[in-house]
């Protein structure tokens, strides 16, 4: 007899033994597939059930955390069962891992990013145990949420790991309903990782209808496909699909990534800076620089700056306290804000630095970062490999990657001609050539505060360094020292305090 059939009926004649019975191998299949029913079962309960195993109480714990925004399980309940499961000669695996799994819930709560992910790593070895088909029930939804946390420390491929994981296991317990919840989560690694054609992949062969849960993932995935299209329409009407009511707080940072991409083609960055940026201060805890989300996020509150012209506030954001420079997340932005600089040899220095071993697919080797790559090599050198121009059409063609057109450069879209349609946010400046004199005069305003130390070091009069200054100036477009430094890609330690000095005064 099916599972839910067998539970209906055991609640209606009151088998409470029964209903123990099968909720110990079915318990997670019952909270996908028949929430309605579990609430039934446990309001119906009598007090001695709960009060004579401690497993039935987490139960009905694990049963209220799923309709909870953190997923948080009751402490004091969950401190019940922790004693009982070490009271244990020989604790059962499922009882451990609903442990962990609960123990996850809170790192993520508190947003304890790096803790969760070794926990995680924990729980996979039990999943490879030779005891792991005796948790066969729990497994899918606690891989679930350990690829979330690796989601969330920025390991895109373990995430997908960990979501293959669940998919594998929700396939070996005859069709277990977490089966799709998996496979959305899987489409959204690739996603996340600009591996569209496997996204595709993944969400024509999902299996299963539709869980609530599984429901946001899907819908992230959806919209990430279709703005990979640069289909807008197509990304609005998958992030419409999204109960509201689902739990998952811990993914509700991609939405805010998937509208702040739209906002670059739509016409909407100025409302979406104000947003984003709000999201950063109110949920300070979630988006802190150290974070994946929060890395993602000021990229892309970097490339709505990019998207209005305002260079300097998109530089205040990339020198964000406690911003790794090497993350992945920033890579493309900070390559794109050298080359909109008019500096392409430093956006190809950064495309061409070693990245950690996050992903099995570097940033610079994604679609959008090939045709980044193409456009700084081309206005570096002032042309373009054929190997790097094959290279970018065929990324994006395997990809359907229409979006990373975007990054193509004026002189790019001539020799691209797939690129012509896209949009084209970015205001790209010419790139500065400085005579020797005026690099001499840059070199002096990198170590001296004042002017009167610029004119020593250049041996000139006062008003000839004072002339010089005006003329670097108005070749890098700058408006004080600061400025000047930061767009020749010149700014050092040193001195760097000179505000309110002299040389800061001519602008």
């Amino acid at each position: 007899m099916p599972v839910i059939l067998r539970l209906t009926r055991d609640l209606t004649r009151g088998s409470w033994n029964d209903i123990a019975e099968t909720l110990d191998d079915h318990f997670f299949r019952c909270l996908i597939a028949a929430p309605d029913l579990l609430e039934d079962l446990f309001a119906a309960a009598p007090a001695d059930w709960y009060q004579q195993h401690p497993r039935h109480e987490m139960w009905r714990a694990l049963f209220n955390a799923a309709r909870r925004p953190h997923d948080l399980v009751d402490a004091n309940t969950r401190g019940r069962f922790r004693a009982w499961v070490e009271a244990q000669p020989a604790p059962h695996p499922r009882d451990v891992l609903l442990l962990e799994d609960a123990r996850l819930r809170d790192l993520l709560a508190h947003g304890w990013y790096e803790e969760a992910s070794n926990l995680s790593d924990r729980v996979l070895a039990s999943f490879r145990s030779p005891r792991a088909l005796a948790m066969a029930d729990a497994v899918p939804s606690a891989a679930i949420r350990c690829g979330t946390v690796k989601l969330l420390v920025g390991d895109v491929d373990a995430a997908a790991l960990f979501f293959a994981e669940a998919l594998h296991w929700a396939g070996r317990t005859d069709d277990h309903p977490a089966a799709r919840d998996a496979a959305e989560h899987l489409a959204l690694a690739h996603a996340l990782a600009d591996r569209f054609a496997e996204t595709r992949t993944v969400l024509d062969s999902e299996p299963g209808p539709p869980t609530r849960r599984g429901a946001r993932a899907g819908a992230f995935a959806r919209a990430l496909v279709a703005l990979n299209a640069l289909d807008l329409a197509g990304a609005r009407s998958a992030l419409s699909t999204i109960d509201r009511s689902a739990t998952g707080e811990a993914l509700s940072w991609i939405e805010l990534h998937i509208r702040a991409r739209a906002a670059l083609v739509d016409g909407t960055a100025c409302e979406m800076i104000h947003r984003l940026t709000g999201a950063l201060v109110t949920q300070a805890a979630l988006f802190c620089p150290t974070s994946a989300p929060g890395a993602v996020l000021r990229g892309d509150l970097v490339s709505l700056y990019h998207g209005v012209d305002d260079l300097r506030a998109a530089e205040d954001v990339l020198a964000t306290p406690g911003l790794r420079e090497e993350d992945p997340a920033l890579l493309l932005p900070r390559a794109r804000h050298a080359l909109l600089l008019g500096r392409p040899d430093r956006a190809l220095a950064l495309l061409r630095r070693e990245e950690p071993m996050r992903s099995s697919v570097p940033a610079r080797l994604t679609p959008s970062g090939v045709v980044l790559a193409a456009a700084a090599e081309l206005a570096a050198s002032g042309s373009l490999s054929a190997p790097a121009l094959q290279q970018a059409m065929s990324i994006v063609s395997h990809h359907g990657a229409t979006w990373a057109l975007i990054e193509a450069t004026p002189a790019l879209r001539a020799l691209l001609p797939v690129a012509a349609e896209a949009p084209s946010p970015w205001v790209y400046r010419e790139n500065a050539q400085l005579t020797r004199r005026e690099r001499q005069v840059l070199d002096a305003l990198a170590v001296h505060d004042t002017l009167g130390d610029v004119a020593a070091a250049l041996h000139v009069s006062v008003n000839t360094a004072k002339s010089h200054v005006r003329a670097l100036y108005r070749k890098l477009g700058a408006h004080s020292r600061e400025e000047a430094l930061r767009l020749s890609g010149s700014m050092s330690t040193s001195g760097t305090n000179a505000e309110a000095g002299g040389i800061a005064r001519l602008a």
